[in-house]
């Protein structure tokens, strides 16, 4: 698996989404430990057009309530917007898209795989 590959989820309810959203910290957390991650929110996001595909660092430790206060100020809506999430050096990507799929791409096959194998995400995946 290179970086120009991705791999899909089916079309996830809203639900679905927000359940990956919860439980995405703690999956991190396990495959990666304690990092920094990148966050970027883009299409359809309710935020100035010139703050869309910015990247923001964030510490695994606030990545809950990152997600939380994205979610709670309607930054970012589960299933309507994107918004992505990256390990360090670009190893795991997982974009929560506005057409209600999540993509995961990076250039760390191992890393995909365990995501991709993971209790949280190996029922939603096509």
């Amino acid at each position: 698996m290179t970086d120009d590959k991705t791999i899909y989820t089916r079309r996830l309810s809203v639900g679905e989404v927000e359940s990956v959203v919860t439980g995405l910290p703690g999956l991190l957390w396990t495959l990666v430990g304690d990092c920094v991650l990148t966050a970027e929110y883009g299409t359809e996001c309710n935020i100035h057009n010139d703050l869309q595909y910015v990247s923001m660092q964030v510490g695994i430790r606030w990545l809950d309530r990152f997600l939380a206060e994205s979610k709670e100020q309607r930054i970012f809506v589960p299933a309507k917007s994107d918004l992505s999430i990256s390990t360090p050096a670009g190893g795991l990507t997982i974009l929560f898209c506005h057409e209600s799929d999540i993509h995961l791409t990076g250039q760390n096959e191992e890393l995909i795989r365990h995501a991709v194998e993971s209790d949280l995400l190996s029922v939603l995946m096509k």
